[in-house]
């Protein structure tokens, strides 16, 4: 059909046939041709169909015929009789002249019309296998689209429709066909305008030394909102993950090795932190800025594993504002702290009531990380495996939560670690031999867990070793021989340890309190511990120690408390012990002590407490103790003591004196005003 002429030009447009003219005339063509030239169909101006008729032998069906609509009857248009198909290509001479001779006629239509409808769409009967162009409709009809071609009707009022004035005819196709274009045009404008946006955003976010999977698309997966208070899933709905979740976590992904399946998990940490950070936070990090998203994301996973949202939530919490996640960089967000580099270097959260895991994430996408301070808060879960290796973590500060579970599954490696505070959860298991390798601690509180078994010998001698606590926990075996020369605190208290004390403690000359009671301790206190310059506590009681107080104590003249209470020990007290003027408390009961009260004791003007019950002492009550001005708890009970409380003692109690507890009802006299206690 290409080939065929393509009509009048415009010059001869002026001596064009009229409109009727060309329908009369085409219609005398359609049916002289399908009369001179067998098997060859009728074709029909403007509509550009083609119906075939039987082969020579066949039935012939009977040929269309034309009628003017009746006026008012929209429903009805031209129809054509089917028939059976018919190669065109094999038509003799005669046919094709026709064919021609119709072409022609069509594209004087074409000329004669100046309004051309281009709509380029085809309608198809599937009943009769007639082809339909409506933008030739339009254009054959002075663009007014000529109603429904080609559909079936009963064989007696089969007619093609001719009269293009037949009133109210074009009227339903202009309508649908205006409709279609505006349908059609504006979603030509959506697509427009989306690959502008698309196109605009690849130009924005596309940045050098970013490599990205060629297979990451877009994927659509079943999702929930989340309960955070409730922990559970809710309103399943179906989340697009974007091209830019997917990016990110492949980031991610490489960073966390093992742990990168998690992000599968809908509705947990992980998954929340990446999609806040891929499709909310307003900061849109770029995926080829690794440490960024690698900062990001872990303080976003902190968020979330706390429960933050839900108890900012809550008024009756009492927080320190939390402001975490606002379109702010996390280095403004409260309790962090950056370097120079904008890189966290602190996270500082204490008692703020939060609750939930500790993600593993946090000090190992953290590299610069060198405080952790978590204390105060309801943390639960055990000790995360990355804060074993931090490579600058100074400072780890857990305590007071509800932390569990043991702290030597791997070898210790914060070769850094400065303090460690863990104290007041329940964590178990030995006493880690790792610690060792972090030769730059100072402190160390592992006190109120569940740590059982020996304290390793030779783990806490590192130079740098200060405090060393780790009280209140089920530690058994004896005390270790060898502790670093620069301890000052040593803590151990309430524990089982047994065994005597290592002559190498009182080699310990910075120590400043040695706190062994509690424990199942034995032997003799070493005359070595007057070495102890720096002592300003000793606290032994509750243990089985026996022998005689060594004289040598009276050399700590910087002692501030002693005591020996609940032990074994025997003889009398060192009159020495009246030069320890820095001396606040002295509790020396349920020992047995024998002899009296030394003169010397009068010297002790700081003393506050004098503890003294519960032994063998006799005599009197020297008038001297009148001397002790800041006295406010005197305990001589369960002695042999007798005479009367001098009107010396007496006379403390109307000074800071609140308790004054004597043998006053066989042994002792004390006015009624003197003495609080009688036995």
């Amino acid at each position: 059909w290409d080939q065929r002429s393509t009509g009048p030009s415009v010059a001869d447009r002026s001596s064009a046939p009229s409109m009727s003219e060309q329908v009369t005339n085409f219609q005398a063509k359609r049916a002289s041709a399908s009369t001179r030239v067998p098997g060859v169909g009728a074709f029909s101006m403007g509509s550009f169909f083609y119906t075939p008729t039987p082969p020579p032998g066949a039935d012939a069906a009977p040929a269309p015929t034309a009628a003017i609509q009746e006026e008012g009857d929209e429903e009805e248009a031209m129809s054509i009789q089917p028939g059976p198909r018919v190669n065109l290509h094999r038509a003799e001479a005669p046919r094709a002249q026709a064919m021609e001779d119709d072409y022609s006629v069509y594209n004087n239509s074409i000329a004669f019309n100046s309004s051309v409808n281009m709509n380029a769409s085809m309608i198809v009967d599937e009943r009769s296998h007639t082809f339909l162009s409506a933008d030739m409709l339009n254009t054959a009809h002075g663009g007014r689209s000529p109603g429904l071609v080609g559909q079936d009707q009963p064989d007696s009022n089969r007619s093609n429709v001719t009269d293009d004035n037949a009133p109210g005819f074009y009227e339903p196709m202009r309508l649908k066909s205006t409709v279609k274009n505006l349908a059609l045009g504006f979603c030509l404008l959506l697509l427009i305008i989306s690959a502008i946006v698309t196109f605009a955003v690849n130009v924005r976010e596309k940045k050098p030394g970013l490599t990205l999977s060629p297979t990451v698309t877009p994927v659509v997966v079943k999702a929930h909102h989340c309960d955070l208070e409730k922990g559970v899933l809710s309103n399943p709905a179906a989340l697009i993950r974007t091209e830019r979740y997917l990016q990110l976590k492949l980031v991610l992904q490489a960073a966390l090795r093992e742990q990168g399946d998690r992000f599968d998990d809908l509705c947990t940490s992980h998954d929340l932190a990446l999609t806040w950070l891929a499709d909310h936070d307003g900061l849109e990090v770029d995926p080829s800025e690794t440490a960024q998203v690698h900062q990001r994301f872990a303080t976003a996973q902190f968020y979330y594993s706390t429960q933050i949202p839900v108890i900012v939530l809550k008024p009756s919490t009492k927080l320190t504002p939390f402001n975490w996640l606002l379109n702010l960089p996390e280095c403004q967000w409260s309790g962090i702290t950056c370097n120079s580099e904008s890189a966290i270097t602190e996270i500082q959260v204490e008692s703020t009531g939060l609750r939930g895991t500790i993600p593993n994430e946090l000090a190992f996408l953290l590299p610069s990380l060198s405080t952790l301070d978590l204390s105060k808060n309801d943390f639960t879960g055990t000790l995360p495996l990355s804060l074993y290796s931090a490579p600058k973590l100074r400072y780890l500060n857990l305590a007071y939560n509800k932390l569990r579970g043991p702290i030597d599954q791997v070898p210790w490696t914060t070769l850094d670690l400065e303090r460690m505070v863990l104290d007041k959860n329940a964590f178990s298991g030995t006493i880690p031999q790792s610690f060792v390798n972090m030769t730059k601690l100072m402190d160390m509180n592992l006190c109120s867990n569940r740590f059982s078994g020996p304290i390793p010998d030779k783990v806490f001698i590192g130079l740098t070793m200060k405090i060393l606590r780790i009280s209140q926990n089920d530690l058994t075996g004896t005390l270790p021989a060898y502790l670093s020369r620069s301890l000052e605190f040593l803590e151990l208290k309430r524990n089982d340890i047994q065994g005597e004390i290592p002559s190498t403690i009182f080699n310990l000359r910075r120590l400043v309190v040695l706190d062994l009671s509690d424990n199942k301790l034995n032997g003799t206190l070493s005359e070595n511990i007057g070495n102890m310059i720096e002592l300003e506590g000793v606290l032994l009681f509750g243990n089985k120690l026996s022998g005689t107080i060594p004289r040598t104590i009276a050399f700590l003249s910087g002692l501030e408390a002693i005591s020996l209470a609940g032990n074994r020990f025997t003889g009398t007290l060192p009159t020495h012990i009246g030069e320890m003027t820095q001396l606040v408390k002295l509790s020396l009961t349920e020992n047995t002590l024998t002899g009296t009260l030394p003169t010397e004791l009068g010297n002790l003007a700081n003393l506050a407490a004098l503890e003294i019950h519960s032994n063998f002492l006799s005599q009197t009550i020297p008038t001297e103790i009148g001397n002790m001005k800041n006295l406010a708890l005197l305990d001589a009970t369960g002695n042999m003591l007798s005479g009367g409380v001098p009107p010396e003692v007496c006379q403390l109690r109307q000074g800071d004196l609140q308790a004054l507890s004597v043998d006053c009802v066989f042994r002792l006299t004390c006015p009624e005003s003197c003495c609080t206690l009688c036995l």
